[in-house]
């Protein structure tokens, strides 16, 4: 039956579970329960806690959450091993909760690497290092992750139709140049044209055009020179919310 019968601490499977039923409320890119959850390092013999992650690669955009379940086993050896993450750029924030785990011989315990991408920050590929140490024994693997350089907005409908109307549009945006703005239409119901300042390559939507339906976009790339410069965006037809768009180097 995998993971739930194999010999392990009650407090470790309370803790996996916590860490699930957490997730729930999360964004793109969190696991699902279930994802892999029975799949557990193997044994191959020797004496030492054997490390592995799942998935061992994820794909996302700018200003998005990842999370990986990190499974220890302990093989033909019980105590307590710290965990360790390293790698990939900095401009990525990396958590992984808790730092250590206290396992019984033959027993799995896992852990929860979350990593948050924001608006930001560097895009690409970066990998992982992830470690478990236990007196003088060391066990690594690796996982990645891919960021595509842009940021993506799945707007709503607007609701009332009128200024001041219920699009998500977030109060503020700080973005480099070059880095792609996506702005994705969910209305089944209306049309939307994007308003933006003209400037830095936030270029208005043309508005001789017939706005967006559902599941179109409209880009805009960001060509600021190299210092901070405010911009706006919000629906030509509906009003605010306004985007404050901040383009830095």
């Amino acid at each position: 039956m995998g993971f739930f019968t194999m010999k392990s601490h009650s407090a470790v499977l309370v803790w996996a579970m916590t860490a699930l039923a957490l997730s729930c409320d999360a964004a793109a890119g969190d696991f699902i329960f279930g994802e892999d959850f029975e799949g557990v390092p193997s044994c191959t013999g020797g004496t030492g806690f054997s490390i592995g992650a799942t998935p061992p690669a994820r794909t996302g955009s700018l200003g998005t959450q990842h999370r990986y379940l990190v499974k220890l086993h302990a093989c033909n050896v019980s105590g307590t091993a710290t965990l360790g993450q390293s790698g990939a750029p900095d401009s990525w924030t990396r958590t992984l909760d808790p730092g250590s785990l206290t396992l019984a011989d033959g027993a799995v315990g896992v852990a929860l690497l979350t990593v948050t991408v924001p608006t930001n920050a560097d895009a690409g590929a970066g990998t992982f290092n992830l470690s478990a140490t236990h007196n003088a024994d060391l066990s690594s693997t690796d996982v990645t992750l891919d960021i595509a350089n842009e940021w993506i907005l799945h707007f709503a409908p607007d609701g009332t139709g009128s200024l001041g109307s219920a699009h998500n549009f977030p109060g503020s945006l700080i973005i480099k140049v070059g880095a792609k703005i996506r702005l994705i239409s969910d209305d089944t119901t209306d049309t939307h044209l994007i308003h933006a300042d003209g400037g830095a390559g936030l270029i208005h939507q043309n508005v001789a055009g017939p706005g967006l339906s559902a599941g179109q976009e409209y880009d805009l790339t960001p060509t600021a020179p190299n210092t901070p410069l405010a911009g706006h965006l919000y629906c030509h037809y509906h009003g605010g919310p306004v985007t404050v768009v901040t383009v830095v180097p």
